[in-house]
């Protein structure tokens, strides 16, 4: 897999992680990309290449490699219509994709060859990459044979694990299951039969010993755990029954809570046994249980698994501050807010929402209470609760809620001396000190929750995420039923960071969309749509209509892009400035709708 040289090392693509579209599952499937070249220098749309499944549309295909390596040099060999390689990127040990190289122009050339751009930015160590073809240039298939990564062993910015020396690397097997959605019988493919070492692997086969399921649908689980808690390095998941059907790797976090490490969109049909460590951002918490979600539809039978390893170091005795302030998300122990969204409730405590934004300080400490915002009363037990629309139509009093009114008046009447000083305590000439203003201002009432108008219970779920840990969230966990992150909740929440004053929250969120949770065809009308509400999200929507103009035929073809008005439409596909664009014309309605004028 890999040919060393001194510390720099040339290896060819091992695994595919992830890919828009492939041809089909055999000649032209994404598989055909891993090992070394099998159809260069021939030139043609030939059977041993990637081919996407259109043949007009902008693809992407990501690969990963034996070993980490600071890249030098990469080399794609392409086969049919060359040149329509459009970027490069490379994942960065923080998981976020790092564009190595963009494309001054699109060319379609009639010969194969190898590819070799010149890269930039990459001063780390990675093992994946993602590259990405544009085929409208050339309105045929853009097909690639092989990649050949290049790139030395040691350098700035290698991985933390390559770097702990403080304790040794432990390799864990399944001691026990804890949770399963089927098992096809109790004896030789139960689920149980994932607990402890390989007794399949490396055969390959519908063979007693490993866990297969009793239904072979998209919705397949199983949740097992290892003996001790580990610093997460490596996950080897052995396949040996129609392998590449994992869709999903998650771990349970300090919270109870299932945290994602690992997902694609495009399961595979794998016929030989392996061992699938998938790549992930390694937690920052130790961990002793995991969850593998299966989608068995791609093969149509049976994707059976014969064991599960972890690899990592043993726990340190101490947790990560960021691992304890995720312990308090939305947790009611201690807390000292309930804050209501859709009737929703999330428990806060008052102290964090305030150092970390000015929107709750205005509220808790200066008791300015915004027009999005109101104190819920708190109904003795033996009245019901009003509803939401009872509340409405008739309001609290603000005395009620807080008490009377704050003075204008900025500095309190002096206290006497008796009261400083006592009856005799021979100090009558000392003038008593006056307490600072800022004592006097009012404060939030501990009566009731707040209920919060000016955002939704999933993108709230997003700020208070952030708020506790600087992250965004795999999943909106608000229900018993986890959520994944739309792009239409990640522009609301990227709009939400200026109301509640966390600029730290849109470059997340405007990452996100541009990787984990991208932009894309199928969603790129309604995104510009939700960017051009007021107040308009100019890079959102800048990002949207690039897509649109690079996507035009597929665009045009949506039933939600005809139903916009003409101007709209035409405004979409001859691409003006944004600037330049009459942002009046987009207004969010009552229904959240759009509505254009």
């Amino acid at each position: 897999m890999a040919c060393s040289s001194g510390k720099t090392i040339a290896q060819w693509a091992c695994s595919v992680e992830s890919f828009s579209s492939e041809y089909n599952s055999e000649g032209w499937s994404a598989d055909q990309i891993l090992g070394p070249p099998k159809v260069y220098p021939e030139y043609g749309d030939l059977h041993g290449a990637w081919a996407s499944e259109e043949c007009n549309l902008r693809e992407f295909i990501e690969i990963s490699f034996e070993r980490s390596v600071v890249p030098s040099e990469i080399k794609i060999y392409e086969t049919y219509n060359a040149g329509g390689i459009s970027r490069i990127l490379a994942r960065d040990p923080t998981n976020q994709w790092i564009v190595l190289y963009t494309a001054p122009k699109l060319e379609c050339i009639k010969r194969s060859r190898i590819f070799c751009p010149t890269i930039t930015g990459c001063n780390f160590s990675t093992r994946n990459l993602r590259i990405e073809i544009d085929c409208s240039f050339s309105c045929n298939w853009v097909e690639i044979d092989a990649v050949q990564l290049i790139g030395s062993l040691t350098g700035k910015g290698l991985p933390v694990s390559s770097k702990r020396k403080d304790s040794p690397k432990l390799s864990l097997w399944v001691e026990e299951v804890t949770n399963y959605s089927t098992q096809y019988n109790n004896s030789g493919w139960s689920a149980r039969s994932v607990i402890g070492e390989p007794k399949v692997y490396p055969r390959y086969g519908d063979i007693h010993g490993s866990w297969a399921t009793k239904v072979t649908d998209a919705h397949q689980f199983i949740e097992v755990k290892f003996h001790e808690k580990l610093i997460l390095q490596e996950i080897n998941i052995y396949e040996t029954y129609h392998a590449g059907g994992v869709k999903r790797v998650l771990a349970k976090d300090p919270a109870g809570k299932w945290l994602k490490l690992y997902e694609t969109n495009q399961v595979q049909n794998i016929a030989k046994s392996r061992i699938f460590s998938p790549t992930f951002t390694p937690p920052k918490f130790p961990v002793d249980e995991l969850r593998i979600d299966l989608d068995c539809t791609k093969c149509g039978s049976w994707v059976e698994i014969d064991a599960i390893n972890i690899v990592g170091q043993a726990a340190i005795s101490f947790t990560p501050l960021s691992s304890s302030f995720l312990q308090l998300v939305n947790n009611r122990m201690f807390s000292d807010v309930e804050i209501i969204i859709d009737g929703v409730s999330f428990y806060a405590h008052k102290g964090i929402l305030v150092a970390r934004s000015t929107f709750f300080m205005s509220i808790f400490v200066d008791g300015n209470m915004p027009a999005s915002a109101q104190q819920q009363q708190k109904v003795p037990s033996s009245q019901p609760l009003q509803s939401p629309a009872q509340a409405e139509d008739s309001p609290p009093s603000y005395d009620s809620l807080f008490g009377p009114p704050p003075t204008s008046q900025k500095t309190p009447t002096a206290p006497p001396k008796e009261q400083l000083y006592g009856e005799d305590n021979g100090v009558s000439d000392v003038a008593p000190v006056q307490a600072e203003a800022k004592t006097t201002l009012p404060v939030f009432s501990s009566g009731g929750p707040l209920v919060l108008h000016n955002v939704t219970s999933d993108v709230f779920w997003i700020i208070l995420y952030f708020i506790y840990t600087e992250e965004i969230p795999d999943m909106i966990v608000t229900s018993d039923a986890p959520l994944e992150i739309s792009p239409l909740c990640l522009v609301r929440a990227f709009r939400a960071a200026d109301d509640f004053d966390l600029p730290g929250l849109k470059p997340l969120c405007m990452n996100r969309l541009c990787t984990l949770t991208p932009i894309a065809v199928d969603n790129v009308v309604d995104v510009f749509v939700e960017a051009m509400r007021q107040p308009v999200q100019e890079l959102i929507s800048q990002v949207a209509q690039q897509i649109v103009m690079q996507n035009r035929d597929a665009v045009k073809s949506q039933s939600k892009f005809r139903q916009l008005p003409k101007d709209v439409q035409m405004m979409l596909l001859s691409g003006p400035d944004i600037k330049n664009m009459d942002l009046k014309s987009v207004k969010r309605t009552s229904s959240e709708t759009c509505c254009l004028q």
